[in-house]
Parts: C-alpha cells; structure tokens; sequence
C-alpha cells in the first residue's frame, strides 16, 4: 500500500511531506518499478515536480542518468512530454536535467525519438525553443518511421502544434542555416540584409567575372566555408540560397515521405491494375455508390501509408483508426458500419438473405474488430496481409510486398512499430 502510494500519488503530485514520511517512516523503495518499467522519479519529471525530483537525486541516492523505462525512456524524454497544463517553469527542470546532470539531449529511446521528438508532440513550444537556443539542437534526425519532429506537429494538427512545426521547419533547420552560412548573414536578417548579401556574393563568384585573369586559381571565400573554384556552380549555390531566405527560409527535407500519397502512387505505378495505383473497389462490381466512393477514395493508399511505418512487424487492427487519424489528420476513417449497409442496399439481397427461417430480419451488425477486419480484407486485401497471432488472437495488418517499397523509401520500417505515447 505505501509504495503505490509513494509511487502513483505522492512522487506524480508533488507532497514533499508525504514523500519524506513514506521514505523515512516507512521505508518505501524508491526505486519501486510499476507496469513497463516506470518508476517514481519517472513519474515526477513527467509532472514537472522538481522538488521531489531534487529530494529524490540528492538524499535517496537516485542517479538521474540511471533512469530508463523499458521503451528506453530516460528522464530527457519524460521531459518532452511534460503535460502542457504541467508545463510552467519547464525550463528550470530542463536546465537541472541538461545542465546540472549533463544528460545528452540528441540521446534517442527505442522509436528513435529526441526530446526535440517527444517535446513537439506534446506542444511544448517553450522547451523546443530552449533546445535549439541554448543548446543549438536542430530538426534533423529521423526517428525509425522516418519522422521528423515537424512531422509529429503535423500529425497532432492543432493551431498550437502548427505554429511549433512552423518554427522548426525555419529556425530549426540545416537548410536555412546553411543559406544563411553561404551569403554570410545571421539568422533573422532583413529581406534588404539578405538582398545586398546576395548582390555582393553574387558579383564575386558570377561565372562571367574574369576572376584571376579567368585562370580558375582557387581564391578564399566564405561560401560554405571552403575554399572554392568561382564558376558557374557556385554562383547557383549563392541564387538558391538566396531563393530560399527570401522565400521565408521554410524547409523542404523536413518531411516524412510517407505522408505523401503522392509518392506512394508514383512508387505503385508500374503495380497490377487490382492493386493500390487503380483503387480498384471490391470484386463484387459495386463501385458507382456516390457518397461512398467519395469516402473511401484513396483508401487503400492512404492505409498504405499508415502501415508503412511499422514495417513487416504490422500494425494491430484494433489501432489503424487512431493511426490513420494522426497520419491523415484531414480524412476521417471510413465508416464501416455505414458503408457495409449502403452496400447490402445496392446489393438488393433477397428476402431470403436478409431474413432467418422465421422471417425475421437478420442481424447485420457484428463486433466492431470483426466488422473491421472484414471491411480491410474486401477494400484492401489486394495489398495489405493479415497475420493472426496464435498466442493471442491478435491481428496484425502489413503492407505486401514491402521490400519493394524498402527499395525506393529506405525509410521504411523494418520489424520495427512507432509509440508515440
């Protein structure tokens, strides 16, 4: 009863008195594990009490590097997913964990999430500004589904996560430090800063400058910090660099692929015509349904894509609709239940069909998995497998044929799941 108490309520909720009692008093064990590894200073970073945090590490022998749960979260990822209503003075418990214990914030748990990952999910605008200020962290590393952390603001599609996805995509990226390396401006110059930088590296390295007597001797200069050739290539360096800073210096890499129908197509072009590229709609001919076919267009490619993230490994039934509502935050998931009695109507099934041999009607609703499962096998079985686990009962949906995917977007999953949680 104590260590629960210690570890569920005391610790998460800030009670100092209760947490020194319960250690003092009774004995309790700090160092208690619940259910996936999750222990009581865990549970006081996530809710910001640093008091406890402090008690924790400098009288009861906590070492705050030491802390990992079993998804390989240290105390720098449960840091990112402080709760917003949680979030005041966030910095101050950044700076103990960063600072005082020198934890690595580019360290990466089991999903190959960042903090950086972790803190722009949870809408922590604050934390991702002190990340890339302070310790000058940028947007550039992937986790194994091939997100970006702008991508997960994307997926969480809120005006608050917007604005973060903004901001990393410009001041958190390689792209635009390095446009504002090449002209030789700081970050946040003016359009007529960034203008006379342009024109004055523009007329050093124009291809029609006779530099040297055109002899093509190497010269010093600051582009890229190198020392370069003047020529034609280098003047295309400075244009683009100055295209970019002067179209608001907005990132283009840092994009998930997978969320882009548009190259699942163009990766299934050459596939059978009963495959993802025609959208071919169930055998039975029932195709012409209107409201229907406005709902379940693109379907199968769009649930490619949800799948695409957890490889060979499958995604569990039960989980694609709340998968495909943070990929596809702006198409809702096809209504199952409505969709199979619109198609029982155009089908004109006979009283026999639709009535027991007491002429009453049969039950056409089932259970809402089952009902699932058989709506994914009619509308996709072209290009997805399903997989029962035998231990279990689990159901587990996977692209087919995912190598050939693998080949041309290396980033996709290899027996690897994503929790974003």
């Amino acid at each position: 009863m104590f260590q629960s108490l210690f570890q569920s309520y005391a610790c998460r909720n800030g009670h100092m008195s209760i947490v020194q009692a319960l250690v003092k008093k009774y004995n309790a064990d700090v160092n208690i594990r619940a259910k996936h590894g999750v222990t009581p200073f865990q549970l006081a970073i996530w809710q910001n009490q640093l008091h406890i945090c402090t008690y924790l590490a400098t009288e009861c022998g906590i070492i705050p590097r030491q802390e990992m749960n079993d998804f390989g979260c240290g105390i720098i990822h449960w840091l990112g997913i402080v709760p917003r209503s949680r979030s005041d003075n966030i910095i101050s418990l950044a700076k103990w964990i960063i600072e005082e214990h020198g934890i690595d914030i580019y360290s990466k748990q089991n999903q190959g999430h960042t903090v950086l990952h972790k803190a722009s999910w949870g809408g922590q605008l604050e934390l991702v500004k002190y990340l890339h200020e302070i310790h000058g962290m940028h947007d550039d590393t992937k986790d194994h589904a091939g997100n970006y952390a702008a991508d997960l603001c994307d997926m969480a599609n809120t005006p608050n996560h917007s604005k973060i996805a903004s901001y990393l995509r410009k001041e958190c990226s390689l792209e635009y430090r390095e446009s504002c390396i090449i002209l030789g401006i700081e970050k946040n110059s003016s359009e007529e800063e960034i203008r006379r930088a342009y024109l004055e590296k523009a007329r050093l390295c124009h291809p029609d400058r006779s530099s040297k007597g055109g002899d093509g001797k190497e010269e010093s200069n600051s582009i890229s910090n190198s020392k370069i050739l003047y020529g034609d290539d280098d003047f295309q360096l400075v244009k683009k660099a100055y295209e970019h800073l002067m179209s608001g210096g907005i990132a283009t890499k840092q994009k998930n692929p997978a969320h882009s129908i548009h190259l699942l197509l163009e990766n299934q072009g050459n596939a059978p015509r009963d495959g993802i590229a025609n959208e071919i709609y169930p055998r039975d001919g029932v195709s012409d349904c209107g409201e229907e076919d406005h709902e379940l267009k693109l379907f199968k490619t769009r649930l490619v894509a949800v799948l695409l993230e957890y490889g060979e490994k499958g995604l569990d039934l039960s989980n694609i609709p709340k998968k495909w509502n943070q990929v596809w935050p702006d198409v809702a998931f096809p209504n199952v239940t409505n969709i199979q009695e619109r198609r029982n109507n155009q089908l004109q099934q006979t009283d026999e069909q639709n009535h027991d041999r007491k002429g009453k009607p049969k039950r056409t609703r089932t259970r809402k998995k089952g009902q699932l499962l058989r709506f994914i096998q009619e509308y996709a079985g072209e290009v997805v497998n399903i997989t029962r686990v035998e231990d279990n009962g689990q159901v587990l949906i996977s692209p087919k044929d995912i190598s050939s995917y693998r080949e041309k977007f290396p980033w996709v999953a290899s027996n690897v799941g994503t929790n974003l949680k």
